[in-house]
């Protein structure tokens, strides 16, 4: 059975600050207002101990952003067995241990999920073999509709992995959403799996805490003009720093989920992201950069430095 790796965000020694210029996108504030956003900033600022520069496109989704609470819910083995062939063929087993498992037609294709989690496996042995490389727009294709087939609050991202032995075999990674924005961060449990696709058919899939909004009401946001200004606070004190001779490259807008004694909440936050810094990491992640620190959109508040 493969192994799957457990998606967490990967550690970064540094971080980071920014600037302002350049109109560009907007979306509705809590209170009706647009809410304008440069397309581009490029500046250079002075962090504690040295100068840092920013030349970053800014990206949002042109919709409402909101707080409030999510839910998980468990992925239904039900619909699962609809990955793979006649769902007559699905039988219960026990040769997984602390799991719910079925198995396909005493092949070594399995469908389960853990005990006292929300993860959720799709697994077919090592050696599937490959039926003919269907192309990229194909395999997209068919990622998407596990994603709908499944229900999962998740978008696709990929393929981030290239195969030249053997062809056709296409990776994604399926990163949270709550509506059309992505999660960043969700403290203490991942809110990534990924997704395998070889051939025709689905070979691998890992996901969980598969989220729902439990309540929610618009955010207010902070005007970015005053977002910026804190994160020069937060630079000229230290707190934030940028890896030597680089800069932010991306500011966008997520979600970040923080466990608290009652559900988890959610908030928006701006997301400042390097180039990725470690070789084949797109691999991994699904993305060209790394994330750096994360700023309230609602408060201006430093939430986390990726460390």
């Amino acid at each position: 059975m493969k192994q799957f790796s457990q998606f967490l965000p990967n550690p970064i020694l540094f971080f980071a600050v920014i600037a302002t210029v350049s109109c560009g996108a907007s979306i509705v504030n809590a209170d009706s207002k647009a809410y304008d956003l440069p397309e581009h900033i490029t500046e250079i600022y002075k962090g504690k101990e040295e100068e840092f520069r920013i030349d970053a496109d800014v990206k949002v989704i042109s919709s409402d952003v909101y707080t409030g609470t999510v839910i998980f819910s468990d992925i239904s083995l039900e619909k699962g067995k609809l990955l793979y062939g006649d769902i007559e063929k699905w039988k219960f087993t026990d040769e997984i241990k602390d799991a719910e498992a079925l198995k396909y037609n005493e092949e070594s294709i399995y469908l389960y999920k853990l005990n006292d989690t929300h993860q959720f496996y799709f697994d077919t042995p090592d050696n599937i073999p490959e039926a003919h490389d269907i192309g990229e727009e194909a395999a997209n294709k068919l990622a998407t509709e596990a994603v709908n087939l499944l229900e999962l609050n998740a978008e696709v991202q990929g393929p981030v992995a290239e195969y030249d032995d053997p062809k056709g075999i296409y990776s994604y990674v399926l990163r949270g959403k709550i509506q059309d924005i992505p999660i960043v961060y969700m403290s203490e449990v991942p809110s990534i799996g990924s997704l395998e696709i070889t051939g025709q058919n689905y070979s691998y899939l890992q996901y969980g805490n598969n989220l729902h909004i439990e309540n929610q009401e618009k955010a207010g946001l902070l005007d970015f003009e005053e977002i910026l200004d804190k994160v020069q606070l937060y630079a000229e004190a230290g707190y934030i720093k940028i890896p030597d001779h680089m800069s932010i490259t991306n500011i966008s807008l997520g979600y970040y989920i923080e466990l608290t004694s009652g559900h988890p909440r959610f908030f928006p936050v701006w997301n400042f992201q390097v180039p990725s810094l470690i070789d084949g990491s797109q691999f991994m992640w699904g993305q060209n950069a790394d994330d750096l620190f994360y700023i309230n959109a609602v408060t201006g508040v430093l939430v986390k430095v990726i460390a």
